[in-house]
């Protein structure tokens, strides 16, 4: 058994943070908290098997398998762990990164194992400032930007949709990490995310994280959106849910 240490502490301009080494989900692990451990950020093994430890970033991994694009734009880096694996296992990808937050960056270098990689771009930016003055098309969009367990209202609007949206290619795919329940009394911000997405895109589909938690609890599940004619074959773990059908549905307002 592995004794919890707490290895760095502090606060940045815009949050707190510890870098923890402790047991986390069974196995052996360094997690960023963001907050008095309110929420992990950003987590790598300690145990000498390499699968990441979010099922959320497996299945952005596999996306990334699925679809083989070769550009790919992260919107949230954390401790960078997801882009480095990609990098890891998709090394021909072209990575950028767009993190709000410049202390993350050290940190993810001194703690997380964050390296040099010749297709590795590390913007510091907000995601909507960087999109609404880079033109740059990408195969696929990631977004797993909180505050908390929040969605940051900037990243959540039909505008900043609409924003991502201009900035994919053709066939482009946009793929974005939430964390609500599927079901009521709390998946407004399922009903919310969905029905912004739609207000958007042709094509929105939500996929569990992991289909072992009852959907009445707040989790991680993955919305994949796209334009596509034609909806790619996702191969992720867990199929494609229907999204909760009510008739007032509150899409977010600008």
């Amino acid at each position: 058994m592995h004794p919890e240490k707490i290895i760095y502490e502090t606060d940045t301009k815009l949050g707190h943070y510890q870098v923890v080494d402790m047991i986390y989900v069974g196995r052996a692990a360094r997690v960023l908290f963001s907050g008095m451990r309110g929420s992990a950020q950003s987590a790598i093994p300690r145990d000498g098997d390499p699968s990441m430890l979010f099922d959320y970033n497996r299945r952005f991994l596999e996306l990334v398998d699925s679809l083989k694009p070769k550009s790919l734009l992260v919107i949230g880096g954390g401790a960078f762990t997801l882009p480095m694996q990609v990098l890891q296992t998709f090394p021909d990808v072209q990575v950028n990164v767009i993190e709000y937050d410049s202390d993350l960056v050290q940190i993810a270098k001194k703690y997380f194992g964050l390296r040099e990689h010749e297709n590795l771009n590390i913007i510091i930016s907000g995601g909507r400032e960087h999109l609404t003055t880079d033109s740059k098309r990408y195969d696929l969009i990631l977004i797993d930007a909180f505050s908390g367990n929040k969605i940051p209202r900037e990243l959540a609007t039909q505008e900043f949709v609409s924003l991502l949206s201009s900035r994919l290619e053709k066939n482009g795919v946009c793929a974005a990490n939430i964390i609500s329940s599927y079901h009521n009394p709390n998946n407004s911000v399922m009903k919310e995310q969905f029905a912004t997405y739609s207000s958007v895109f042709k094509h929105v589909d939500i996929f569990p994280a992991d289909n072992t938690i009852t959907f009445w609890v707040s989790q991680n599940f993955i919305l994949i959106a796209t334009d596509k004619r034609r909806q790619p074959k996702y191969n992720l773990r867990f199929g494609s849910l229907q999204p909760p059908i009510v008739k007032d549905i509150n899409i977010l307002k600008d």
